[in-house]
């Protein structure tokens, strides 16, 4: 039983153990100057090995810039040199974003999206289409998803027996987090 969780998720964990050593490198090599290269060059390939293998974690990248502002302005007490130390130090990991973010709307790397942009109507029009798709990506992806935990099974789905268990447990649910919160 374990084993077939291990091969159905075990993926996700690998990709994001890309992502974590792609953060320990870049904030090794910002603390020890003398790493600096290596560990950029090896924390941007597996930042792309991270991103190009699985997308999931894209957003996640957005606290990049900020972990390496807090480390930056450890070492660099002047605002200035802070920001520009931060943008430069962020500037090859943002090339990779730029690269995974074109070939996923270049259709360079293949997924399905529900997003296309064409060249035969011009890059404007294609853009335009994905603007306007983007509300209702976003309604289906945030809210219409966890609204989808309030639809109750259907029994000709589940069948009976199950449905009247889904129904107790529910009820028992709920008497539980009653008598706790009134404690």
């Amino acid at each position: 039983m374990e084993h077939s969780i291990v091969i159905t998720y075990g993926h996700f964990s690998l990709v994001f153990l890309f992502f974590f050593l792609s953060l320990a490198l870049m904030l090794f090599g910002e603390r020890y100057p003398r790493y600096y290269w290596p560990a950029l060059i090896g924390g941007v390939l597996c930042s792309a090995i991270n991103l190009f293998t699985l997308e999931y974690y894209f957003g996640i990248e957005l606290l990049r810039p900020l972990l390496l502002w807090v480390v930056v302005s450890e070492i660099r007490p002047e605002r200035k040199d802070q920001i520009r130390r931060t943008a430069l130090a962020y500037l090859p990991y943002a090339v990779v974003l730029v690269f995974l973010s074109y070939g996923v709307s270049s259709d360079f790397i293949h997924r399905d999206y529900g997003v296309h942009l064409s060249a035969n109507g011009g890059i404007l029009q294609s853009l335009e289409h994905m603007f306007l798709q983007a509300p209702n990506a976003i309604w289906t992806s945030s809210v219409g998803a966890w609204l989808e935990i309030f639809r109750t099974p259907s029994a000709i789905d589940f069948g009976i027996g199950l449905t009247i268990l889904y129904f107790f447990i529910l009820l028992v649910s709920f008497a539980g987090a009653d008598l706790y919160a009134s404690r």
